[in-house]
């Protein structure tokens, strides 16, 4: 189900409109007494590959960008990371000796099951549970997952927001602006709720007090998010990376967060949003459309000085753009580019380049970077030191995004003669042959071959799945190949991370999962590593090459190992499949009744059968 767009002309928020809503927020009295702990939930069993040991050395930009909005509001606040602190609870939470008034949950979709335990063990606090708040992929494509979370359907969030941090700025402004004296803001929220107050916000789900004829609650949806159209609007990110916890196995909070001079010891690289938006619509992509096919960017002045302020007083060299597509508009990625190679650093006592003193990594698809093929050495006099590429399928079976051997080769070839490493990103979808003769590259394992040859220094090979949000979801699921048992064990959120077979026409999915670490094996190997050691002249390229050649082997034989006893189960020939798209758990009423650009049958209110009665298919 592809998110539904506004309308054209409508899908931005006036310009301003972030730091109206600060400064309004930042002149109400008693907000810096109001506790605020941000999780960004995280679950220890999707531990593999491709991110296995990267998920622990990065802080989130979700989370940073959580805090920092809630910091500049005037909260005091906490961002919780919960792969380094997974036993925090919020019942035990206390800043500054106070309970938490409000708790936020960000997660993406494979991380869901934490998001949940941590609202439940919010709701064990009774009349005093905090306000809770559920944001990122989750809520942004399954906003109903979040209620009806006890036995009795009586634990959920109170407001999911199924956007950008424009949402949460619009929600704590309303509620700050009509909190009651000594009110809490769980309060301040029942209190807007219930005289309609928060229905013109865009961009939230909440239950309400009306009830279908089944005696359900009916969720009410704001519609859809208006974006900022000027990213420098949102607050700096020096502001949330201030504010984390440490790492500790407590089920409490420090008395204070990471020190700035120590973030370094903590995390080795800071992940920044830098573009939003990518001119491709890929069928098994929600991204264009979340952007509501828009392109956004900060300014070069903007981005340099965040890379410049954070590489000086917090140490760390290495950043990631989490960006869509980084070359997405040739003017934008010049301009961003030459701030960068004309930014200074003064690390150690000297002055140092962009490219002395910072590596910067960013996603873009192959295509884009082959055309703007001349900016490559201004990307690494910029500090550009790997690019991550949506490759696919290079044979353009799957998807054709313009992407050819020839082509591949040639930005391969580039990219390493600069001292930038290219990352290649895969998947393996049914039907692609394991292996194809000679020199054909259809199959998935002569892929994984080719890409290593011409220099690739890291692979990532995806299992080709319906993922919400996208055009090909629902017709996926109503061909009957998406697994919804496996030996009697239902699938789980965790299993949507692209190491699991979870859409398959083959009689055995085992078949399919083994095919993928066969991928990962004809890349990450001891052979292809003793290559690499001899593949030439001692350079710092290579020795990234081989470093991360070794880390992906430790990661293959992790993963595999953790993966067999799903396997198991996968081949055990019991398996069911969806003939329908899981229907919402409750009847959601749309209440912006603005012009859209598409529609689902969420967003139009539909109701359906609750998901554990959905018909599936045996096979």
């Amino acid at each position: 189900m592809e998110l539904p767009m506004r309308a054209r002309g409508d899908e931005f928020a006036p310009a301003g409109r972030v730091a109206q809503l600060l400064g309004q927020m930042a002149s109400r009295p008693g907000l810096g007494d109001i506790p605020v702990a941000c999780f960004y939930a995280f679950d220890l069993r999707t531990r593999m590959l491709p991110f296995l040991f990267y998920d622990s050395w990065m802080i989130p930009a979700g989370l940073v960008a959580i805090a920092s909005a809630f910091h500049s509001a005037g909260f005091n606040t906490r961002g919780v990371y919960q792969l380094w602190t997974p036993n925090v609870r919020p019942s035990k939470c206390r800043i500054d000796g106070k309970p938490i008034q409000i708790m936020t949950t960000t997660a993406m979709q494979i991380n869901s099951a934490p998001s949940f335990e941590l609202i439940r063990d919010a709701w064990s606090m009774g009349e005093d549970r905090p306000l809770i708040l559920a944001g990122g992929p989750k809520a942004v494509y399954e906003p109903d997952h979040y209620f009806g979370l006890g036995p009795d359907g009586d634990i959920h969030v109170d407001a999911a927001a199924t956007g950008e941090e424009l949402v949460l700025l619009e929600l704590l402004d309303r509620l700050t602006a009509h909190r009651g004296q000594g009110e809490t803001m769980r309060q301040a929220f029942r209190r807007c709720r219930d005289r309609g107050l928060l229905e013109d916000i865009p961009g939230l789900v909440y239950m309400s007090q009306e009830r279908d004829r089944g005696g359900r609650p009916i969720l009410y949806n704001t519609g859809v998010q208006r974006l900022v159209r000027d990213l420098d609007e949102l607050p700096h990110p020096r502001v949330g990376l201030t504010l984390i916890e440490p790492k500790h196995r407590r089920d409490t909070l420090s008395p204070q967060p990471i020190p700035q001079g120590a973030l370094h010891k903590n995390v080795r690289a800071i992940s920044l949003v830098t573009t939003h938006g990518c001119r491709f619509t890929c069928p098994f992509c929600g991204i264009s459309a979340y952007n509501q096919r828009t392109w956004r960017h900060k300014s070069p002045q903007r981005l340099a000085d965040e890379l410049k302020v954070l590489r000086e007083q917090f140490n760390v060299p290495h950043f990631f753009g989490a960006d869509d597509n980084f070359f997405n508009h040739r003017p934008t990625t010049e301009s961003l580019l030459t701030a960068l190679a004309r930014t200074t650093y003064r690390v150690g006592g000297r002055t140092r380049t962009a490219r002395q003193a910072i590596r910067f990594c960013t996603e873009a698809t192959a295509t884009d970077v082959y055309q703007n093929r001349d900016l490559i050495p201004l990307a690494r006099d910029g500090g550009t030191w790997g690019i991550w590429f949506g490759i696919e399928d290079l044979a353009a079976k799957l998807v054709n995004k313009g992407q050819t051997a020839a082509k591949t080769t040639e930005l391969f070839r580039l990219l390493n003669a600069n001292d930038i490493l290219p990352m290649v990103m895969v998947m393996h979808y049914d039907g692609q042959p394991l292996r194809t003769a000679g020199n054909d590259l259809t199959g998935l394992i002569n892929q994984a071959r080719f890409l290593f040859d011409r220099g690739a220094a890291s692979y990532q090979c995806s299992l080709h799945s319906p993922a919400y949000g996208s055009r090909e979801f629902e017709k996926t699921f109503r061909s009957g190949t998406v697994i919804k048992t496996a030996g009697g064990v239902r699938m789980q959120d965790m299993h949507y991370d692209g190491t699991h077979v979870v859409a398959t026409s083959a009689k055995n999915p085992a078949r399919i999962h083994w095919n993928l670490w066969k991928a990962y094996f004809a890349f990450y190997n001891p052979v292809a590593l003793v290559k690499l050691l001899a593949s030439g002249r001692p350079s710092r390229t290579l020795a990234w090459r081989v470093a991360l050649h070794a880390v992906g082997l430790a990661s293959l034989a992790f993963t595999v190992l953790k993966s067999l006893p799903w396997m198991s189960k996968e081949g055990s020939g019991r398996i069911t499949y969806w003939d329908d798209v899981p229907p919402p758990k409750f009847p959601i009423r749309r209440l912006d009744l603005a012009p859209v650009a598409s529609d689902t049958a969420v967003t139009r209110g539909v109701t359906r059968p609750d998901p554990a009665d959905a018909p599936c298919v045996r096979r």
